[in-house]
């Protein structure tokens, strides 16, 4: 019910074998209860949640060939009636050069 009344959600678990841990997929089958986050009508079915915004967010220690979390999550918004938020990547080599810059840039004038 707390999934389901929630405005806003975020939804936070590390990369583990190409998805998220075991413990998330529980929690989602917990919360996939007809009546309350979701439920079947004449028209077929609809999503009951109010969030206006789900974001899915998760790590690795590189880039991902492949992030079945994500999809999964992609797939399970419409049904529970939650648009979920697309963040691109990050561009971590980007990040990387600045931060070297940076530092040369600070140990020249250290």
């Amino acid at each position: 019910r707390q999934f389901a009344a929630a405005d806003r959600i975020v939804i936070a678990a590390p990369y583990w074998e190409l998805s998220f841990p075991a413990q998330l997929r529980l929690y989602i089958e917990h919360i996939a209860a007809q009546g309350i986050t979701f439920d079947y009508t004449s028209q077929g079915q609809v999503g009951l949640c109010r969030a206006e915004k789900l974001l899915f967010l998760t790590t690795a220690g590189g880039s991902l060939e492949a992030n079945c979390g994500s999809e999964h999550w992609r797939a399970l918004c419409p049904f529970f009636g939650a648009p979920m938020q697309d963040v691109k990547e990050i561009d971590h080599e980007a990040l990387l050069r600045d931060a070297l810059s940076q530092a040369k840039a600070l140990a020249e004038s250290f």
